[in-house]
């Protein structure tokens, strides 16, 4: 007797294979959307954390103007940008200069700081770099680039109006005296892997404004 062989087919054909390549390109593609729009708010909310960190320097350099104190010490307001742990952070700091008598009566001249803000801006993901609209002035200097001596930004305001006094740039946080070096940048690009935008900064009053690109 003849006996009749089952095949047995458990293969893929050749429309359930295509059929499953478009669904994993079609996820694929999802998830790619999904990081880039992820990079994308990262860098909007880094530049807005920025505008915003500017933006309460001014205001306590403007309210030292309006200060009812009678000290007669200087005083200079300003917004430090830093990288610590690999964290891009904003400060608002309070500078005084001072004169102490030493122990012998005789003058001496002191700075004490305090922290008024403090916030963690982005992770090194994304550039924050210091430079002029004018590429001829060539000024471009990245917060946290320590292969040069140009890691930490300080940008002073006026007591007078709120407008920028200088902006100054120092590798060494903690020490005041440190020597710096005023750059002359009128804005702040940031940058993503697919995102950017630029921070203009207005010297005469002090505001900053974000564009997005």
């Amino acid at each position: 007797m003849k006996t009749k062989r089952k095949l047995n087919n458990k293969g893929f054909s050749l429309v359930e294979l295509i059929v499953a390549v478009l669904i994993m390109g079609i996820v694929a593609g999802g998830a790619v959307v999904s990081f880039s729009t992820i990079y994308n708010a990262r860098v909007d909310s880094a530049s807005s954390m920025v505008t915003n960190i500017m933006k309460q320097a001014r205001q306590k350099a403007l309210a030292l103007k309006n200060s009812t104190s009678t000290t007669t010490n200087d005083t200079d307001v300003y917004a430090k940008f830093y990288v610590e742990g690999g964290d891009i952070y904003g400060e608002v700091d309070w500078l005084e200069e001072y004169t102490e008598p030493d122990e012998t009566g005789t003058p001496v001249k002191k700075k004490r700081t305090q922290m008024l803000v403090n916030e963690k801006i982005c992770n090194t993901n994304i550039d924050m770099i210091f430079r002029n609209h004018d590429a001829t002035k060539a000024v471009s200097i990245k917060v946290g680039d320590y292969s040069k001596n140009e890691s930490n930004i300080y940008v002073y305001f006026k007591k007078s109006t709120g407008g920028i006094a200088k902006i100054l740039t120092r590798q060494d946080t903690a020490d005041v005296d440190l020597s710096a070096v005023e750059i002359d940048a009128d804005e702040i690009f940031m940058k993503g892997d697919t995102k950017q935008a630029t921070i203009v900064m207005v010297a005469a009053t002090g505001r900053s404004y974000n564009y997005y690109e």
